[in-house]
């Protein structure tokens, strides 16, 4: 590959991906803060925690769909609806979610006891991580449907 080839798929492969990634969790973290301050309770990187409204979570969660969904949009109108830059973008968000679980279950020691166990899921973190790639995988996928329904044929 020459010069040219290797920075321009360095650039539509790996850096806009990774900046819609980083928007993405920019805003998450924005909303998070807004939420800490008026809910005056202690919000966890995917949206779970006891609040007093459980309104909140779902908020969380909608606010994830729209920020992925409106990154991807941008990658999509970038990258001229490359399929491969979305996938990216969709692998970033999973492979985050799952890191940040594995992060927080080597922190926990119950884990060792209830290795896993669906009755125990909420207090190590799983259901939402699921929902966390599930909605961010909606997002990504709506993006580039939607881009796809936007293109004119051409005569």
């Amino acid at each position: 590959m020459t010069n040219f080839q290797l920075k321009y798929y360095g650039k539509i492969l790996v850096i806009l991906p990774i900046l819609g990634f980083l928007f993405t969790r920019a805003f998450d973290g924005f909303t998070r803060l807004i939420l800490h301050v008026y809910a005056n309770e202690e919000v966890l990187w995917n949206g779970f925690a006891i609040l007093s409204n459980p309104a909140w979570v779902g908020i969380l969660w909608l606010v994830h769909l729209t920020t992925s969904f409106l990154a991807g949009m941008v990658l999509m109108t970038l990258t001229n609806r490359s399929k491969y830059v979305i996938y990216i973008f969709a692998s970033t968000i999973s492979l985050h979610s799952v890191f940040n679980w594995h992060r927080f279950l080597r922190t926990n020691d119950e884990f060792t006891i209830h290795y896993l166990n669906l009755e125990n899921s909420w207090s190590f973190d799983l259901l939402p991580v699921f929902m966390h790639i599930v909605m961010g995988l909606i997002g990504c996928l709506l993006s580039y449907n939607f881009s796809k329904t936007q293109v004119k044929p051409t005569s």
